[in-house]
This record gives structure tokens, sequence and C-alpha cells, in this order.
């Protein structure tokens, strides 16, 4: 009550016990078993008894063998209402609503219990703990043939089995296979775009382009590298500076008077080469 800088929340905290009398009694951490009894009631036996007390672990053979909450079959419930007549505690009314619609699609056949299905199929409830074996040979043996998670679940459904999670699972279950993912063919996402191909001859197209500046010397601070695109063959020259008409220059002389006028001159963009004198 007495702090100061407080934040917003503890300042709510405040106003809503200004409403109430009380009295708060401090009670020492060693006198208080307990926020932390495990440790303080093990110290209390060791100053009565003067020596270590040792923990007992040991269980009963039933608490040791009973079954877990992750063995129990999703269609534990179903199973204990058709055998027995037992309802799951705890159920609201809408729950229990709900859940005695759907116990309606089961039957119950000693040791099996099997769920009528859409034109009247019938197929055997699955545990989790079966599923795993079933997804790996409708999926990964040789009358599997690897296929995706969609036609794994298809597959598994022509068997008769029956699970609410063998869309998913089966999904899962594909992305994660070692052999499909070493083995995956290409898909269209992953084929190239079929593009036109030019076909073209020696010194048919030539890609032009400027190198520098660099330091002068002999007042030569450009190269003009020009390169045939099928033998890519080399032609070079130094230059002053990067103007379009020593541009044409180099082509006249050294391009189309030894190989002949090109169909295509492939370049950046730039000022240099795109000109009316150039054109």
């Amino acid at each position: 009550m007495a702090k100061k800088d407080a934040k917003p929340r503890l300042i709510s905290w405040v106003l809503l016990l200004q409403e109430f009398d009380f009295v708060v009694k401090d009670r020492k951490g060693t006198k208080n078993q307990v926020a932390d009894h495990l440790s303080r009631l093990e110290e209390e036996a060791m100053l009565k008894l003067g020596d270590r007390v040792e923990i007992n672990d040991a269980f009963l053979d039933e608490h040791v063998l009973s079954a877990s909450h992750d063995l129990i079959p999703w269609f534990a419930d179903f199973a204990n209402c058709l055998a027995s007549d037992l309802v799951p505690p705890g159920l609201s009314f809408h729950q229990w609503k709900m859940f005695m619609h759907d116990v309606k699609k089961f039957f119950w056949d000693e040791p099996y219990m099997y769920r009528s299905c859409t034109y009247g199929i019938i197929r055997h409830c699955v545990p989790e703990v079966e599923m795993l074996s079933i997804l790996e040979a409708c999926h990964a043996l040789p009358v599997g043939g690897l296929h995706s998670g969609i036609r794994t679940a298809h597959k598994i459904l022509q068997c008769r089995y029956y699970c609410p999670t063998i869309h998913q699972d089966a999904q899962y279950f594909a992305k994660s296979c070692d052999r499909c993912q070493r083995k995956r063919g290409i898909s269209k996402r992953q084929e190239l775009p079929m593009n036109l191909i030019l076909m073209i001859e020696l010194f048919d197209v030539w890609g032009i382009d400027f190198i520098g500046p660099f330091l002068s010397s002999y007042e030569m601070k450009y190269i003009l590298v020009e390169v045939d695109y099928v033998s890519k063959f080399v032609e070079t020259i130094v230059l002053p500076n990067n103007e379009g008409k020593n541009v044409t220059t180099f082509l006249k002389k050294n391009i189309f008077s030894r190989f002949g006028t090109p169909r295509a001159i492939i370049s950046d963009g730039g000022s240099h080469f795109c000109n009316k004198l150039f054109r």
C-alpha cells in the first residue's frame, strides 16, 4: 500500500484491496511448510534425526503396471458406453448430447469395436498404437507404392480401417518418410519453364560492355569488351572515354568488317549503347 512507484496493474490491485479490512501476518520461510514443503520437511527431519533421510522410491505393483493416458485408445469412452453403459463423467448437457449422437455409429463385438460409415461400410476402429504399423504397411511396403498422404489414407480406408485422424496421420507420415524424400519425383513446380530457344550461329549475337574507369595509363581509362555468345570469342580495345562514337568506330573496324553484321548486340542499355548513332 505504501509503494509509490507502482505499475498500473499493481495500482488496480491496491484500489481493489482498499475496500476490505485485513491484517497481513508475515511468516518466516523456515516455519512456512506450504510453499516448499518437500525441502522444509526433509531439512527438519535431518535436524531431528541427525542423519540423512533416504527417499523411499518403492511403488506398488498396481501403480507401476497402470496404463498411462497415452496408451488409452481414442474409442475407450465409446467402448465403455457400449459394453457397460458407462458415460464419461463431467460432461455438460451439450457434450453429453453430442456423445450420445456419436456413440450410435459404433458397435462393440468383443474384443473389437467397429464403426458404421457412409454407404453402410463397416470399418474396424484402430487405436493409435496400431496405426503406425498400418501406415507403414500401406505406404512404405512394396504393396504401398510410396504414394502421397491422400492416396495412402484412401488405401487405409479401402482396407476397412478407421481412425478420426487418419488423413492428418497419413499426410505427416508421407512427409516424414525418408525414402520419399530421397526418391521423390520432380513435380511441375520444379520444372523449368518451356521458353523458346533462339537458334544462332557463330558471330550472330554479341555481348558488349565497358569495364572501368581505371587509373589513367597513357590517357586510357576504359576497356571495351565484346564477346560472341556461341564461341566465346573476345574482342577488346582500350579507350580514353566511354562515348558512343568510340563504340561505333570499334564495331565498324573490328566486328562488322571481319565477322559481318550480327543479328543482335546485347548490352546493359547504357546511353553510350542506346543512341541515334548506334542505331
